[in-house]
């Protein structure tokens, strides 16, 4: 996410007319419907982290790629047409930031979690393969020459599966 909502995004307008509808316009709803549904899913998904559930981590990931498309467009959109933060009211302006504020803060924590998530797993990794190559009995291989030897060597190559 390449943007995020920011007090510079809402340029005030001094020649708005105050007696125009203060009603929702489509791009507010769907910029909220993206921040709500963004933070909800990074709340879910920063639970899983913790509790270290892989099968909920994995059932986000379609998700959360189509909302961070949905809000970067709209977001991307603010920045690249200033004035259209002008057809936000004062109470829209105001709940857009709180939003924003709370998805950047979710976003931090999700990002923590999972750089956590990625060392643990290859430090586990890291384990696993130092184990398999203490334990693996020297044999009798064949030198270069084409003469049997003894194979002292311990670089042994070992395969993970995708899931880890």
């Amino acid at each position: 996410m390449s943007h995020s909502l920011a007090e510079d995004d809402f340029i005030p307008d001094d020649s708005a007319d105050d007696s125009a509808d203060d009603g929702a316009i489509p791009a507010y709803d769907d910029l909220m419907f993206a921040c709500t549904n963004l933070c909800e899913l990074l709340d879910v998904e920063n639970d899983a982290l913790l509790n270290h559930d892989a099968e909920t981590i994995a059932a986000l990931g379609d998700r959360k790629v189509a909302l961070t498309r949905l809000y970067a467009s709209y977001t991307r959109g603010l920045a690249e047409l200033p004035d259209s933060g002008r057809a936000f009211n004062p109470e829209q302006k105001e709940e857009l930031l709180a939003i924003g504020q709370q998805l950047e803060e979710l976003i931090e924590r999700n990002a923590m979690l999972l750089r956590a998530a990625i060392e643990a797993t290859k430090t586990v990794v890291d384990i696993i393969a130092h184990s398999v190559r203490s334990s693996q009995e020297p044999g009798i291989v064949y030198c270069r020459a084409g003469t049997m030897c003894a194979n002292d060597d311990k670089s042994t190559s070992y395969s993970l599966n995708n899931i880890l």
